[in-house]
């Protein structure tokens, strides 16, 4: 008998999840098949461009519903927990190959969210992850939607996060629940990627960000977190001996070449791009750095000094990629979009750094604020030298009052 259930329950799923109302609606009121038409797809989104916000919207109730009307059906039938989860998949599954269209039917994007959806809710309402877990998931989404706008881009960075807090909490407790859940993210992780490639004329890298990622010298710049995992294992006088030193190296090395004026124009004109067109009469910015997390270093707490210099590290890629790449707003010389960008890495680089030293949400927030503020705002000083200053006396200051 429970064989019997097992079976009818995925069976249940796949029927209920094949039913497509796209097609059935725009095939009687068009007498048209929605999959030759648009984008193919036999979805809300094609539909609302066939038949217009009404239809779509009910097409849209209805294939968020499939997952979760299956599951319901099936456990009123007394299926067992693991097929009253299949039984949601199956209905994804019935609605990408639904048998009477040929098992030609839509992306199941759309069953998928809904499916999430309830996984998470079950999350939630089984204390699973904190609700404060629920609001940074919302502030992480309305930050990344305005940066990028385009949905799908959108999906590429917040499932992985969503991905990451369920293990954060879960990992210790790795049941049905969260196994269904990773498995639906992953899968609309997939959905979004899979459209984004196919759909590369509403997506292209801009020239401009080609240019600035291909350089070697960003490729150094995470190696920029060796200075703050040499301060957990060595006390503050030998990583300011080491720090001093390499900074050293590179300020000689400077300075010679904005001595010697013909070697400077040699290096300028070298076939590998040694040093930045901007730096060609002053200190790299290499330099600038190494400066920067000695003094920090120097004159701050170790972990305040560990989260600023790590703040400046990765804010300042963030910064770079999605201000050229998706910059429309000008906020002072930069982009809001690269400056909120910026705040997001740092604000997300503290969560992580806080299970490790000792870090206040406050401590986080704030910190990671005046790091965006120091990057965007025209103070006239290179800002790989402010941040990290500017960010660690802010939380300093925080601490102390």
């Amino acid at each position: 008998m429970n064989v019997f259930i097992s079976f009818i329950s995925v069976l249940i799923g796949y029927l209920l999840g094949s039913i497509n109302p796209a097609y059935f609606l725009v095939k009687y009121l068009k007498k048209v098949d929605i999959r030759e038409y648009g984008d193919k797809n036999a979805g809300a989104t094609n539909a609302y461009y066939i038949l217009g916000k009404r239809s779509a919207a009910l097409i849209a109730i209805f294939d968020l519903s499939k997952g979760v009307i299956s599951m319901g059906v099936v456990y009123v039938i007394g299926a067992p927990l693991l097929f009253i989860y299949l039984a949601g998949i199956a209905a994804i599954v019935g609605h990408i190959f639904p048998f009477y269209l040929n098992f030609r039917g839509g992306q199941g994007a759309a069953t998928t969210i809904g499916l999430l959806l309830t996984f998470l809710f079950f999350i939630f309402a089984n204390h699973r992850m904190p609700i404060s877990v629920l609001f940074l998931l919302i502030g992480y989404t309305i930050i990344i939607k305005f940066i990028v706008q385009e949905s799908h881009i959108m999906a590429l960075f917040d499932l992985p996060f969503l991905a990451f807090w369920i293990l954060y909490y879960n990992y210790q407790n790795i049941d049905l629940l969260i196994i269904f859940s990773l498995i639906v993210i992953l899968f609309a992780f997939y959905i979004n990627a899979i459209s984004l490639v196919t759909n590369r004329a509403t997506f292209k890298i801009k020239p401009a960000v080609k240019k600035e990622f291909l350089h070697w010298r960003v490729f150094l710049r995470p190696l920029a977190i060796v200075f703050p995992l040499l301060y957990f294992y060595f006390d503050k006088k030998m990583v300011l001996i080491i720090i001093g030193a390499v900074a050293l190296i590179f300020l000689v090395a400077d300075i010679s070449r904005l001595s010697i004026k013909r070697l400077n124009e040699l290096l300028f004109k070298s076939a590998v791009e040694i040093f930045r067109e901007k730096e060609h009469k002053r200190f790299s910015s290499i330099s600038i750095f190494l400066v920067a997390c000695f003094l920090t270093i120097l004159l701050f707490e170790k972990n305040l000094a560990i989260t600023a210099i790590l703040f400046l590290t990765f804010g300042d890629i963030s910064a770079k990629f999605f201000g050229l790449q998706f910059g429309r707003t000008r906020f002072f010389n930069k982009t809001l979009e690269g400056a909120l960008a910026y705040f997001l890495a740092c604000f997300l680089i503290g969560l992580l750094l806080s299970n490790f030293i000792e870090l206040s949400l406050l401590l986080i927030l704030l910190g990671s604020l005046a790091a965006a503020l120091a990057e965007v705002l025209p103070f006239g000083v290179d800002d790989n030298f402010i941040v990290p200053l500017i960010s660690a006396a802010v939380m300093w200051v925080t601490k102390v009052f």
